[in-house]
Order: structure tokens, then sequence, then C-alpha cells
């Protein structure tokens, strides 16, 4: 059962629950946020500070997910969030503690990616918000998911490289530009970004086998779903011949007990 699902191609638009959830809170809670009227303090009580952080302070690792700068830093992460999860929360099924299990992925690859920025940036007291440590964290996650139809495949993939690699582009352009589309002129986090993104790589592995519905070993027994370069194509299995074999007539034998007849 669980290797002819893991073959199955299903659309994007019949998203799990769960990967559909999450996607839409993140414009719902902005929603609520634009309804208050000091963002400012918003922003310094509830977001990222790496300076809070250090005196111990750590509810901003969380709550600095729910956050966002506007309208168009809240959709852009909305719809990847939906993109990328939904092939995550595939592989982990869509029961409700399977989709405890996907929540908790997303939260603890963006909580990781914030303490990898805090270590970055000892001291700084400037707010970070933004859910887009998480979102790549499912980025990671997907990119070792998306061409192998749902199965989960290893991290030093030609797949992972080419997204690894685009990512690391752009978030540098991003860094060194200062800003990027959406985000209305304030500063990228892109560590946080790359940091989201390795985490989610490393971690859904792990994860997989232990919350997913198809374990680990389930997906490794699986065929190859094309050839490898070094192997030669598998031979068709030859339909089998039957020869009719006609015996000659021949005379009656003469003697008693005839031998048996060999036919090669």
């Amino acid at each position: 059962m669980a290797v002819a699902g893991a073959r199955e191609r299903e659309p994007i638009l019949k998203a799990p629950w769960p990967a559909l959830s999450l996607a839409l809170s993140i414009p719902a809670l902005y929603f609520l946020q634009a309804q208050v009227y000091d963002l400012d303090n918003l922003y310094r009580d509830y977001g990222l500070v790496p300076y809070d952080v250090e005196q111990g302070e750590y509810l901003g690792l969380f709550t600095s997910l729910l956050l966002h700068g506007n309208w168009a830093h809240a959709l852009m992460n909305a719809a990847f969030a939906l993109a990328f999860g939904v092939p995550v929360s595939r592989l982990m099924g869509a029961s409700w503690n399977h989709g405890v299990a996907y929540f908790l992925f997303y939260i603890i690859c963006g909580a990781s990616a914030n303490i990898i920025y805090c270590l970055l940036h000892p001291g700084s007291f400037t707010p970070l918000i933004g859910a887009s440590g998480a979102v790549s964290g499912l980025m990671g996650a997907a990119a070792r998911l998306i061409y192998t139809r749902g199965v989960l495949g290893p991290v030093l993939s030609r797949t992972v490289f080419f997204f690894g690699a685009a990512l690391v582009a752009i978030n540098l352009i991003f860094g060194w530009a200062g800003a990027a589309p959406g985000s209305g002129g304030m500063p990228i986090a892109w560590e946080a970004h790359l940091a989201g993104f390795f985490v989610g790589l490393l971690l859904i592995g792990p994860w997989a086998a232990l919350f997913g519905k198809r374990s680990i070993a389930q997906a490794n027994e699986l065929p190859p779903l094309v050839p490898r370069p070094d192997e030669p194509p598998a031979a068709p299995n030859p339909e089998p011949i039957v020869e009719s074999i006609e015996e000659e007539p021949r005379e009656p034998p003469h003697e008693p007990d005839p031998a048996p007849k060999t036919v090669h």
C-alpha cells in the first residue's frame, strides 16, 4: 500500500489540510496584526531581538514567526508555504497527529533559523519578524521530495544542489542589495533563510522516520524511477518460443520394446 501511494501524482490543488491551513494562517494573522495601531511596540515586544535572547527571553524565537512587515511580505510567504508545504504534508499524512507533526516541523525550522540568526548578530537590538526561516525549512524538505514523487530522496542529490545553489545566490543578492521585492525597503535576514533551508533539509529525514506515514525503509525499497546512467537498460523478457515437433513416419518396430525417442 505504501509503494502504490508513493508512486501516485497528486494535484497541488488538492492540498492536505495541514499545508493549506498553515498557508492561510499567514495572511489571516497579518490581517489581525494590521488592526494594531502601534506596530513598533508590537515588533519590539514579539519580534526576535537577539539581545533579548541573550538575556534569556526566548519568546521572540516563536512569536516572530507570526508577524510580517506588509501584505506583500505575508502573501509571498503564504504562497511559498503552500507550494513547498504540500509535498512535505503529503509525506507526513493528513491525520490529526501527522498534522501536528507537520506544524511542529515548521516551528522547529523557524526557531532554529532564528537561533542561528542570533548567533550571527550578537547584541543586536533590531527586531526580526517574518516566517521566512520556517518557510525555507519547508523548501529544504521539499527539495528531497519534488522529483521523487513523494519518496524521500537523498541529501546529496542534483535536485538538492540546484535548490540550495539557487537559494544561496538569491539571498546573497538580497543581502548585497539590502532589500528584496515585497520587503517595503526593510533589510532582509538572508542568514535566517539559508539556515532554515539547511535545517529542513537535514531534519526531514529523521522527522519523517518518526512521524511520517511512510517509513524511510519502505521508501528505500522502491525501484528507481529512471535507470542510472551506468546501468544498461533491462532487456525485455523474451516471449517463449514453442516449436511443434512433428514425428516422421517410421516403420513399425521390429523389436517388442523400442528405446524412447530423445528430442533436442
